[in-house]
C-alpha cells in the first residue's frame, strides 16, 4: 500500500473506534511524517524525542501510553529498545482494516458489529 493509502486508512479505519482520541490521532501522523521524513523504510526507527514535539506531546508516559493502544489495537507495530542509544522499531499495520477490540479480538472496524 502506498504511503497516502496508509494515512487514509487509519483514519478511514480510526473515525469508527471510540478508543482512538486526539492523541492517537497526534501521535500517528507525527510518526507517519517521521517515517516519511525517512525514506520509507519498513520497519523503521525512532526515539521518543524526534516524534513528542510534532505530536505535541510533552511527557514521556503520555508517549508510551499512546504508543502501546496504537500497538494493541493494531494500528502499529512496535519493538521497544530498551536503551537509550538506540531506537525503537515500529512499523504501520496497513495490510487489512482489521484491528483489535477491547476484548484483544480482531474485527473490521468499519463493519456494524
Amino acid at each position: 500500500m502506498e504511503s497516502c493509502g496508509i494515512l487514509m486508512n487509519f483514519f478511514s479505519v480510526s473515525e469508527h473506534d471510540c478508543r482512538i482520541g486526539k492523541g492517537h490521532l497526534a501521535l500517528y501522523v507525527a510518526l507517519f511524517l517521521h517515517w516519511r521524513k525517512s525514506g520509507y523504510p519498513v520497519p523503521f526507527r525512532t526515539f521518543s524525542q524526534q516524534v513528542m514535539p510534532l505530536a505535541k506531546i510533552s511527557a514521556a508516559s503520555t508517549y508510551h501510553r499512546l504508543l502501546k493502544d496504537l500497538c494493541e489495537f493494531g494500528y502499529i507495530g512496535y519493538t521497544p529498545s530498551f536503551y537509550k542509544g538506540k531506537a525503537s522499531e515500529l512499523y504501520f499495520n496497513c495490510e487489512s482494516e482489521r484491528v483489535k477490540d477491547e476484548k484483544g479480538a480482531v474485527d473490521y472496524a468499519g463493519g456494524s458489529g
